[in-house]
């Protein structure tokens, strides 16, 4: 590939409604294929915690739920959660013999996850969960951030393992390298194996196909590549579903994901972790 795909930290990021059970073992396997170093952030939101101390939300009910707890109780177990993920990270680290690091910040999430990223990093989010004693499930903040930072990131929506990704790109795309070179590292060994969507654009899209076939097999790789034309969400959807793959990897300036609700549409639909390279 021309343009390798280098990531020096994988961070892994929590807050109150992502502090998903799933994402760290992910986010340590991902770094220890990227030959990388793993940093916890758990991130206290602020805007929570004023919301929950507001006047307004403590005289409101939902449904059968009494008791609410104190904006005390709430901070404390926001510490639990992170000494939690501390040692869980901690202890995934040590077994897969990755450095790691792991911090605690308060503040806005969309402002602490952009002052806490660098170039040269990888940012995995998970799930929505509920917070202990809240009577809603919230939505985490760090995924509505991680989709506007100009970094790659690793949507994570279930355990997997991620050694066979699919990629997903447009030929001749200034990302579609970088993609592939991501899906060649996850995918690793001697002859990694890969499959390939190409978002064609062009009316015979089979010189694209042998292109891309034919420079992977240079490298090494066994790829199965197809062509799509411009699929709609829905179609892409069901590619997806009868793919052979663990992980998607696919690369920013696909047309698609320039939407961000067609992108929450797909995360949503699909069962694959999704992996969006960016520059």
């Amino acid at each position: 590939m021309s343009e390798p795909f280098y990531i020096a930290r994988v961070i892994a990021a929590l807050d109150a409604a992502g502090h998903d059970d799933d994402l760290l073992p992910a986010a340590v396997e991902l770094a220890g294929r990227l030959q990388a170093e793993i940093a916890g952030l758990f991130i206290e939101d602020e805007n929570l915690l004023r919301l929950w101390a507001s006047p307004a939300v403590r005289h409101v009910t939902l449904g059968a739920v009494r008791d609410l707890p104190s904006t005390e109780q709430i901070e404390a177990e926001l510490r639990a959660l992170a000494a939690q993920a501390e040692a869980a990270l901690a202890a995934a680290a040590t077994r897969h013999g990755v450095p790691w690091s792991f911090r605690v910040v308060r503040g806005r999430p969309k402002l602490e996850l952009h002052e806490s990223t660098k170039t040269k990093d990888l940012v995995v989010v998970g799930r929505s969960r509920s917070l202990a004693g809240m009577p809603l499930q919230l939505a985490s903040a760090l995924q509505e951030a991680a989709r506007d930072l100009p970094l790659s990131t690793l949507h994570l929506l279930r355990q997997t393992t991620l050694a066979r990704p699919i990629a997903l790109i447009r030929p001749g795309s200034p990302l579609a390298d970088r993609a592939l070179a991501a899906a060649l590292r996850l995918a690793g060994g001697p002859a990694p194996e890969l499959d390939v969507l190409l978002i064609g654009d062009t009316t015979d899209p089979a010189p694209q196909k042998t292109e891309i076939a034919s420079r992977l097999k240079a490298l090494g790789a066994r790829a199965r590549v197809r062509v799509m034309s411009m699929p709609s969400l829905d179609e892409l959807s069901r590619a997806l579903a009868t793919a052979d793959g663990d992980v998607l990897v696919a690369a920013a300036d696909i047309p698609l994901f320039r939407d961000r609700d067609d992108l929450s549409m797909l995360l949503e639909r699909t069962r694959l972790p999704v992996l969006i390279v960016r520059g």
